[in-house]
């Protein structure tokens, strides 16, 4: 079962990256989604943390990799600590997908706070954060679109 979550984890960051502009897949990020959801459905928060992180790698390496261009090879290292703000949120999400019974109800929208606090903190977090590969960014000619109106990504 270990491998195939892992698989799924990592698969789901590569789709998630894949629906990043200059593709015009924007319909890959829910599939990517629903993959790393299914990585770390009610998991321990330390096993979230680790499929987190294969998410993470499998997302931001790709999407990361042109700044290697300015700075060689210790590019490596932004994608590496920026993981960890996703590894965080999947550990956050495999506890929130455990909440017990009376409570189950509530996992949508907890694991939807887990996210965007996982978005949020990753966007300030250090010395002004770094937001580059937020889910909206990657949307720009999908359905959802609109809903930018409303808000706007941050």
């Amino acid at each position: 079962m270990v491998p195939l979550r892992a698989v799924a984890a990592t698969a789901g960051g590569l789709l998630l990256y894949a629906s990043f502009p200059p593709g015009r897949l924007w319909w890959l990020a829910p599939l990517g989604l629903a993959l790393f959801a299914a990585a770390v459905h009610g998991g321990r928060a330390r096993a979230g943390f680790g499929y987190g992180y294969l998410f993470a790698l499998g997302f931001l390496l790709p999407l990361l990799v042109w700044t290697g261009s300015f700075v060689g090879w210790p590019w490596l290292f932004l994608p590496a600590f920026e993981g960890l703000f996703l590894a965080l949120t999947g550990a956050a999400l495999a506890v929130v997908t455990r909440l017990p019974g009376r409570l189950a109800p509530l996992v949508p929208v907890a694991a939807g706070a887990a996210w965007v606090a996982g978005e949020a903190l990753r966007g300030r977090v250090p010395f002004g954060g770094f937001p580059w590969g937020r889910i909206a960014f990657g949307q720009p000619e999908g359905p959802l679109l609109p809903l930018a109106a409303l808000g706007g990504a941050p």
